[in-house]
């Protein structure tokens, strides 16, 4: 290294160009240049490493949380129609269609869509011969999907309000297609009630008698019955549960798969008031038929389930074995001695395929307390035996 004194310089001055090479002296044209610089900005190797420069990573963008009227009903709901069903290859399978329905339900009911995909998917993982599908959101207007299928499973608001497509049930009932309805998918109309539901599943949910309470139900399953499997002879939650239904007396292949006693004491609260009526009161303490099925030789089976109404239930093990077992059941699948396995579900598995993605609070699993909650006051009844109807306070803008 060579060092020179300051006072042995004699003179120094500004030279009018750079010692490095320009562009042009390298043959270099000015996009070159242009060109360089912006792969040096953009990161270039860094001298004596093969590791590319580290990157800026941009911050991502926040989207805007929706806001969400939380007395509006209706807001926040997503339905947008499930993708066409590709049932691929079933050899050896027996096929499930779900049919889910809309609603205007507030959050955390009827989320059709959500269950039905959740108990799709504990099919599909536990090792029986069946393949699950779910369409969403009510009739299908691609009926394809119903080829070859074995049981179709209708988890809809009013009896999922086919119309004329009750017919093409019925055709594929006689075809050999099971049927299962859920929740208030036993609650049709009466004259369809009466024409299909009692010969598919033996009963259905009828306004001049039937009454939807939420109360606390321990639910005795039918001794020795396939669909007891793996369970300890009874269920136990806290559900919309139906009862007082419409069923076929005459019917000698109909009978209940699971029965529970409403009274006074566990009843939370009474539901509708227009459903309310004496035939349902005066049957308080008479066990009731919440779970049923008809098992006719030589024809398809059906099913009817009233519970579904709170969406957390299905986190509840029991519970979802007792469905999981009824479906393998109609559909002639050989129910494991130990029940229809699945896997625990987690709270974020119960909010996943909601109706309202973006609502900002969340469906909380099942609590111990949902099972010791006080007695509902019953309805005072008017003359014509109906509950007295209230009327509303109109709501404060």
């Amino acid at each position: 290294e060579l060092s020179i004194s300051r006072k042995d310089i004699k003179s120094s001055k500004m030279l009018g160009k750079s010692l490095m090479l320009s562009g042009g002296q390298l043959g270099m044209q000015a996009q070159d240049v242009a060109d360089v610089i912006a792969y040096l900005k953009a990161g270039a190797p860094v001298a004596g490493s093969s590791k590319p420069a580290p990157k800026k990573t941009p911050k991502p963008v926040k989207k805007p949380t929706p806001k969400i009227d939380l007395n509006d009903r209706k807001a926040g709901l997503s339905y947008e129609n499930a993708p066409k069903i590709e049932w691929g290859d079933t050899t050896g399978k027996k096929r499930i269609l779900f049919i889910a329905g809309s609603t205007t339900h507030r959050h955390g009911v009827h989320e059709y869509k959500a269950g039905s995909l959740l108990l799709a998917k504990a099919l599909n993982e536990s090792g029986l011969p069946v393949v699950a599908r779910v369409h969403w959101f009510n009739w299908p207007q691609d009926e394809s999907c119903f080829e070859g299928v074995d049981t179709c499973i209708v988890y809809a608001d009013a009896g999922g309000d086919f119309g004329e497509k009750y017919a093409f049930l019925d055709k594929k009932y006689k075809a050999g297609m099971a049927l299962m309805f859920m929740h208030y998918g036993v609650h049709p109309t009466k004259e369809v009630g009466e024409k299909y539901y009692k010969v598919w599943t033996g009963g259905y949910y009828v306004d001049a008698f039937s009454v939807n309470p939420s109360w606390i139900a321990e639910m005795v399953l039918k001794d020795g019955h396939p669909v007891a499997r793996g369970l300890s002879g009874s269920v136990k939650a806290f559900d919309e549960f139906y009862w007082n239904l419409n069923f076929d007396k005459q019917c000698k292949d109909c009978y209940p798969l699971a029965r529970a006693t409403p009274t006074r004491k566990n009843m939370v609260t009474y539901g509708s008031a227009k459903f309310w009526n004496k035939d349902a009161a005066d049957k308080l303490g008479t066990a009731q038929s919440l779970l049923w099925c008809r098992d006719p030789k030589g024809s398809p089976r059906g099913a009817g389930f009233v519970g579904g109404h709170f969406h957390r239930n299905w986190a509840i093990d029991d519970y979802r074995k007792l469905i999981l077992n009824t479906i393998a059941w109609v559909t002639r699948v050989e129910v494991p001695k130990d029940g229809v396995p699945s896997r625990k579900v987690s709270k974020e598995m119960l909010n996943e395929n909601l109706n309202r993605p973006n609502y900002p609070v969340d469906v909380d699993l099942p609590h111990s307390g949902l099972l010791i909650q006080p007695a509902g006051k019953m309805p005072e009844l008017g003359p014509d035996g109906r509950a007295i109807q209230r009327r509303r306070k109109p709501r404060r803008k």
